[in-house]
This record gives structure tokens, C-alpha cells and sequence, in this order.
């Protein structure tokens, strides 16, 4: 049986992960230590189960973060990640927002927020309550390109060009390889008539690309860039 389970797991699909840069100047010597509380222990315990696929472990986590603090958004953080894995928008949201409403220190709880806001059609004052959960979302971890390629989107969509460009050109120097960053970024560009830089990325990004979907659409942007 654990034979099978061992097979079984090693032989699953490939997961979906983020690259996050690191400094190679980093001495374990010089890193604070300290020891974490319940709830934030719960909170790291309970993410895995969750991308484990194991909800039933996740809420006994969670239980134990509640029990050791009532006043904690921990619970209610794992809960959202739990509802967003059962594909539950509307719970996942109200989980999520009684977590920011508490005083969540978890980046993905604002970012996961924002995005099913996003998602339901927000608009007028949401969408600018929607770019104070990513702000936050990228103070909590500014290495989570994500936040910033979804801040420049939301940010041109209301007209802030300027704000606009520092987030996609955020997105695009936090991960590189990402070619939907990059299209974000000769997008905004081009929108800005910042015809040079759109350019250059553009055929930056056309250099990278490696399926016929990808060259066409890099094509089509420095075209449209050349207007």
C-alpha cells in the first residue's frame, strides 16, 4: 500500500509555482531567529496541506490556531485558501475579507482578494479598494510579481498611466521570463506612446518566445507600437 501511495504521488501532475529572486550574499549567520506563534505556525502548516490537496488537515490546523487565538485572522486565512481549492469564489471572499478586516498579515489573502473582486466585475469605488489590497498584498512580500502585474493592469484600467508602468515594469524585473508580464508592460507602454521602450521589450520578448502563439502576439504588439 505505501508502495502505491509512494507511486502514486511521485507520478501526480507538475505543480504551478512562482520564482522568487533571491541574494546569493545571504550568510545563515547574519538571518534573525525567533520563535513563531501558534496561529503563524498554523498558518504555513495549513498552506501546504492545502497544496497537498488535504482540506481535512487544513481546518484541524486552523481549529488549532482559533483555539490558541480566538482574535486571530489565521483561521479565516486558511478558510479562504480552502474555499478558493474547493473553487467556492463566494466563501472564498468572505473568508478572505474577514481575514484583511482583522488585521491579515498574509499577502496572499489581500492578493486572492483583490483578484476574485476582480473576477465578480468590480468597478468605480471597488476597484480602487481592490488596488488597496494589492498595495498591501506587495508590501507584505514586494518579491510576489503577481501582485504587481495585477496592480498595473487595474491601474491602467483607471487611467493612471504612470502608476501603471512602475507596476508592470515591477512584474517584469521579478520574473523575466514571464512573457505576459512583458506583454503587460509593451501594453502600457504603447498606451503611454513610450514607443521606444514598448518597443525594445517587445523584441526582447520576441526573442524568448518559443511557440508560434506567442511570436505572433509580440508581433502584433510591436505593430501595433509603430502606429
Amino acid at each position: 500500500a505505501l508502495h502505491d501511495a509512494y507511486t502514486l504521488f511521485v507520478q501526480q501532475n507538475v505543480y504551478t509555482h512562482n520564482t522568487t529572486p533571491t541574494s546569493r550574499d545571504i550568510v545563515e549567520g547574519s538571518l534573525a531567529a525567533r520563535v513563531m506563534s501558534v496561529p503563524e505556525h498554523a498558518a504555513v502548516r495549513a498552506a501546504f496541506h492545502v497544496a497537498m490537496g488535504r482540506p481535512v488537515e487544513a481546518r484541524a490546523v486552523a481549529a488549532t490556531a482559533l483555539k490558541a487565538d480566538p482574535a486571530s485572522p489565521v483561521p479565516d486565512d486558511i478558510e479562504g485558501m480552502l474555499h478558493d481549492y474547493e473553487q467556492n469564489s463566494q466563501a472564498a471572499m468572505a473568508s478572505f475579507q474577514k481575514a484583511v478586516a482583522a488585521g491579515s498579515t498574509s499577502y496572499w489573502s489581500h492578493y486572492r482578494l483583490a483578484s476574485l473582486r476582480l473576477n465578480t466585475g468590480a468597478e468605480g469605488a471597488q476597484m480602487a479598494e481592490v488596488d488597496v489590497l494589492l498595495e498591501r498584498a506587495s508590501s507584505l512580500e514586494p518579491l510576489f510579481a503577481p501582485a504587481h502585474a495585477q496592480m498595473a493592469t487595474t491601474r491602467i484600467n483607471r487611467g493612471q498611466i504612470e502608476p501603471a508602468i512602475t507596476s508592470a515594469r515591477r512584474a517584469v524585473a521579478l520574473d523575466a521570463g514571464n512573457l505576459s508580464y512583458r506583454s503587460l508592460l509593451v501594453r502600457v507602454l504603447t498606451r503611454a506612446t513610450q514607443t521606444e521602450e514598448a518597443l525594445k521589450v517587445a523584441r526582447e520578448a520576441l526573442a524568448m518566445a518559443r511557440t508560434p502563439a506567442d511570436r505572433a502576439a509580440f508581433e502584433a504588439l510591436i505593430e501595433a507600437a509603430q502606429r
